[in-house]
């Protein structure tokens, strides 16, 4: 360009323009490249499929074992479900890593393990539920007799608080839910120290 007298230019416009070029160029390379990659991972992914479909209940069956053995092992109140998967994941690709005659991914593996242990902790949540609702239903029902037969003394003391509550309080001024929760606190305090009701 320096000979180019029929040209108007600057050092700063050809260092830009120099500089879009090379950007580009190798920015597109990349993109080449990354695509080449991701077509070269599909056609790995493409081929191993069937086989890797027909080894699946295999590949299953040695994640459960996995599974089995680490819920045996572990505290399954105390350990949450993605430590459980975790485990699970990890012991059994080691013992996948030795099994040429299996086709298997780390994804599948994963996705196998925390299939059983979320499943497994909903199932244990589910059970625990059942078993604090079956509790407390017994002891409603063994508690049902008592407290109907206790209700009279029970509504006298709550009647008793609830005429001092209005007494004390400007009932023009209170609301329904003032007077009520004044007289609930209150006929609960009352309530705490009588073991015979």
């Amino acid at each position: 360009l320096r000979g180019r007298e029929d040209l108007a230019w600057s050092g700063v416009s050809v260092y830009d323009m120099a500089g879009t070029m090379a950007f580009t160029f190798k920015a597109e390379c990349e993109t080449l490249k990354q695509r080449a990659q991701a077509a070269k991972r599909k056609k790995e992914e493409d081929e191993a499929a069937p086989r890797e479909a027909a080894d699946r209940p295999k590949v299953l069956g040695i994640v459960a074992a996995t599974f089995l053995s680490v819920i045996a092992e572990v505290d399954t109140k105390a350990s949450s479900a993605t430590k459980i998967r975790n485990l699970t994941r990890d012991r059994a690709l080691v013992n996948l890593r030795g099994r040429e005659d299996l086709a298997w991914s780390g994804v599948s593996v994963y996705d196998m393990a925390g299939t059983m242990a979320f499943t497994f902790k909903a199932e244990c949540e589910t059970l625990k539920q059942r078993a604090q609702a079956a509790k407390r239903k017994k002891e409603e029902d063994e508690a049902a007799p008592r407290e109907a037969a206790d209700r009279p003394k029970v509504l006298g003391i709550v009647a008793a608080t609830f005429l001092s509550v209005i007494a004390e309080v400007d009932t023009k001024a209170s609301s329904a839910t003032k007077i009520r929760n004044l007289t609930r606190d209150r006929a609960l305090v009352n309530l705490r120290g009588r073991e015979d009701l």
